[in-house]
């Protein structure tokens, strides 16, 4: 069996453009130009596991007014995607190919403050034999999709309470793969967690044994200097050590 694991990674031209494929050896993801999920191919079996009518996307946003986005446009710059929304918010994303993977870097925010959250996905597929809620894996007897995040940061799975609490289990909630009508779908989301109303929620610091964790708001982090704006998979403004 062939995996694609989105670890969430296109060395292209810059500009607009009408669609971007990235690669492995075993795998295909084609984005439109507005970052629609447009392929997912198993490439060896020549099959693409995109859903008709339902394409998915790379990355929405959630706005404080509780709107979710998709790009209204996408222009790629040697390996950084630039992601425009309405309202001026714009996103930069790294882009990593790997030999096992694509890896994808939220590097650069624009109008920040008018984020509430970045929604990674979904990535829709036709694959629904077996789903792996909270690995973010789902597979049949030939091909696997999965996602990972990898970055305290972000959180697999659907984006379900405006805090961005949900029931997990080592910081992964049990939708990062989904089951669907037209078969699954693969998500993870970060929070910003410069609002007071997350701040306490999201920003988890381990002390003493990592098996206990604290909830404590980003003015009280023992370690400020790794509260880094921004993460890996997808990011927003959220203590890293959780």
């Amino acid at each position: 069996m062939k995996n694609a694991l989105f670890c969430f990674s296109l060395l292209f031209c810059s500009s607009l453009v009408a669609q971007t494929t990235f690669r492995t050896p075993d795998f295909q993801l084609t984005l439109d130009a507005r970052a629609q999920v447009l392929a997912l191919v198993d490439t060896k079996n020549s099959v693409n596991y995109v859903p008709q009518g339902q394409p998915g996307h790379l990355v929405r946003v959630r706005t404080t007014a509780k709107q979710e986005l998709a790009p209204s446009v996408m222009k790629v710059q040697k390996n950084t995607l630039v992601l425009s929304f309405d309202g001026g918010v714009e996103l930069q994303v790294r882009v990593q190919e790997n030999a096992s993977h694509l890896r994808f870097e939220l590097v650069k925010v624009k109008n920040s403050d008018q984020i509430d959250a970045v929604l990674w996905g979904p990535f829709n597929n036709t694959i629904q034999d077996t789903i792996g809620e909270v690995i973010g894996l789902t597979r049949n007897p030939t091909f696997a999709l999965g996602l990972q995040a990898l970055n305290p940061k972000t959180t697999g799975g659907k984006l379900v309470n405006d805090d961005g609490s949900s029931p997990s289990f080592a910081g992964i909630t049990g939708t990062t793969a989904a089951p669907e009508s037209f078969g699954s779908s693969l998500q993870a989301f970060c929070m910003n967690a410069s609002f007071s109303s997350v701040k306490v929620v999201r920003c988890l610091h381990y002390l003493g044994t990592r098996s206990k964790a604290a909830p404590l708001p980003c003015s009280a982090c023992p370690r400020p200097a790794r509260c880094a704006p921004w993460s890996r998979l997808a990011g927003q403004k959220v203590c890293p050590i959780r």
